[in-house]
C-alpha cells in the first residue's frame, strides 16, 4: 500500500488452525491470547483446589438456594437493561459493574467454597445465555475470563477470610473479623479488577493508564457493591425475611448505574469511546466563555488522517474501525486531562485545549503528528495477522484570541482551512492559523 499505511503479513498464531479457527479470541495480540489461558487454568485450577475445603451441609445448601434465588432474580429483572447498555457498546473497552459482586461476596461469606464458585458460574452463565443484544451473543472467551478472575479473586479473597475468628464459612466475629472480612473484600476487587484490566491493555496496548480504561465514578460504584455484599449476608443470617426489601433496592441502583452510564453514551462516540461532535462543542463553547470572561486562551486542532480511505478499501470497515480506535487511544494519551478529544467524523478528530500557548499549540500539535507516524495497528484477518504502519495526518490548529474568532465554529473553520493547507502543503505536518474572517465572510 502507499501513502497511507505500509501493511506487513505476520505469521499466523499457534493454536488458530483447524477446528478453534473460527475463534474470536485469536483476534487479539498474543500477550491477550496467553493471560486469556493462563488466568482461567489458575481460577479453574484454585477453585478445585478449595472446593473439598469445608464439606457442604443442609445449612449450607438451603442459603445457596435463598443467594442464588436472589440474585437470578436480581439478574432476570434487569436483563432488559443489561441488553440495551451493551446495545449502547458501553462495556467494549473498559470493566463494567453487572453487580452480581453483591452475592459473589455474599456467598463467599456464607457458603463453602464449591458453593461460591457454583454461585460465581451460574450466574455468569445466565448474564451469558440471557444478555443478548440484537440476538447476539456475547463471545465466549469474553465470558470465561471474567469467571476465571473472579474465581482468582474468591480464592484471594477465602484464604483471608479463613484466618478471620469465628466460623468458616459465617459471619466474623468482633472488629477483627469485620476488619479481615474488609481486606478480604478489598482484595477481591484489586485482583479481579487488575485482571481485566490487564486484559484489556494488553489487547489495546494504546490503553496506557486505568483512567483511561474505566472512569473513577464507575470504580467507586463498584466499591459501594462490594461494601454492601457483608449487609446481605448478615441479613440473609439474621433477618432474612428483610431481603426482599433489599433486594428491590440493588434493582433500583442498578437501574440508577445504567442512567449514569447512558449519559456517557450519549457524549460518546460509539466507534472510539471520544467525545461526539456534539458533546465537544458543548464544552468547547464553556471553554471559550471562560477564556473570554477571564482573559485567556483556548487553542483547538483539527487532525485528518491522510488517505485513510485505502484502508477501508484494502481491509475493510473492521479494519479501517481499528486503526480509527488505536488514533483516538493515541491522542488520548498525548493531551492533558483537562483538554477535550472527539471523534469529528470519519477520519476527522478535534481537540479543545485550554489556556495553551502559542508555542504549546505547535508543540501538541507536532507531538500528536509523531505519535500517529510511529503507531502500529494489528488488523486481523483470518490466520493472518497484518499490522499498519505509516499512517500519518495533516494537522491545523488554531487559537483565541490569536484569530478573529469569537465562537467555536469561527475557530473551527480556522482550524479546518489551516488543515487544508497541511494537505495542501504536502500532507503530515502541522498549520498553524492566522487571522482569518469570521464564519460567513469571504475566506
Amino acid at each position: 500500500m502507499t501513502a497511507g499505511a505500509d501493511l506487513v503479513n505476520l505469521p499466523p498464531m499457534e493454536g488458530s488452525r483447524g477446528w478453534a479457527h473460527s475463534w474470536a479470541l485469536w483476534a487479539h495480540p498474543r500477550c491477550a491470547v496467553t493471560l486469556v489461558f493462563a488466568v482461567v487454568v489458575l481460577g479453574t485450577g484454585a477453585a478445585a483446589a478449595t472446593a473439598s475445603l469445608v464439606p457442604v451441609g443442609a445449612t449450607d445448601l438451603t442459603r445457596f438456594a435463598v443467594l442464588l434465588g436472589c440474585a437470578l432474580v436480581h439478574l432476570e429483572t434487569t436483563t432488559g437493561i443489561e441488553r440495551r447498555r451493551r446495545s449502547a457498546g458501553m462495556d467494549a473497552k473498559r470493566p463494567h459493574l453487572d453487580m452480581r459482586s453483591v452475592w459473589h461476596v455474599a456467598g463467599l461469606l456464607l457458603l463453602p467454597p464449591v458453593l461460591a464458585t457454583a454461585m460465581v458460574l451460574v450466574t455468569a452463565a445466565h448474564q451469558w445465555l440471557r444478555v443478548r443484544p440484537g440476538g447476539k451473543v456475547r463471545p465466549l472467551h469474553r465470558v470465561v475470563y471474567s469467571t476465571a478472575a473472579i474465581l482468582v479473586a474468591n480464592q484471594v479473597a477465602t484464604a483471608v477470610l479463613l484466618f478471620a475468628p469465628g466460623p468458616f464459612p459465617g459471619i466474623p466475629d468482633g472488629a477483627t473479623g469485620a476488619a479481615l472480612v474488609a481486606v478480604a473484600v478489598a482484595l477481591r476487587w484489586v485482583v479481579n479488577y487488575g485482571l481485566v484490566v490487564a486484559v484489556i491493555m494488553c489487547a489495546d496496548p494504546s490503553a496506557r493508564t486505568i483512567r483511561t480504561v474505566v472512569p473513577r465514578d464507575i470504580q467507586l460504584l463498584e466499591v459501594a457493591a462490594n461494601g454492601t455484599a457483608p449487609a446481605v449476608a448478615v441479613m440473609l443470617v439474621h433477618t432474612p425475611a428483610m431481603l426482599p426489601l433489599l433486594l428491590a433496592g440493588l434493582i433500583v441502583f442498578h437501574r440508577a448505574v445504567l442512567v449514569h452510564e447512558l449519559q456517557d453514551a450519549i457524549r460518546a462516540d460509539e466507534k472510539t469511546g471520544l467525545l461526539n461532535a456534539i458533546a465537544w462543542n458543548q464544552l468547547a463553547a464553556t471553554e471559550l466563555s471562560r477564556a473570554e470572561r477571564e482573559g485567556s486562551a483556548l487553542g483547538v486542532l483539527m487532525l485528518d488522517l491522510d488517505h485513510f480511505a485505502q484502508v477501508n478499501a484494502v481491509h475493510g470497515h473492521l479494519a479501517s474501525d481499528d486503526v480509527l480506535r488505536a488514533v483516538a487511544n493515541a491522542l488520548r494519551a498525548e493531551v492533558r486531562d483537562r483538554d477535550h478529544v472527539a471523534r469529528f467524523g470519519g477520519d476527522e478528530f478535534v481537540v479543545a485545549l485550554p489556556g495553551v500557548s502559542c508555542a504549546g499549540l505547535r508543540a501538541v500539535g507536532e507531538r500528536l503528528r509523531h505519535r500517529i507516524s510511529h503507531l502500529a495497528v494489528d488488523l486481523p484477518n483470518g490466520r493472518i495477522r497484518a499490522t499498519a504502519t505509516g499512517l500519518t495526518a495533516s494537522i491545523g490548529a488554531a487559537r483565541y484570541p490569536d484569530t478573529a474568532a469569537d465562537t467555536v465554529d469561527a475557530l473551527l473553520l480556522a482550524a479546518d482551512t489551516a488543515c487544508y493547507a497541511a494537505k495542501r502543503g504536502g500532507r503530515d505536518r502541522v498549520e498553524i492559523a492566522g487571522r482569518v474572517p469570521e464564519v460567513g465572510g469571504t475566506v
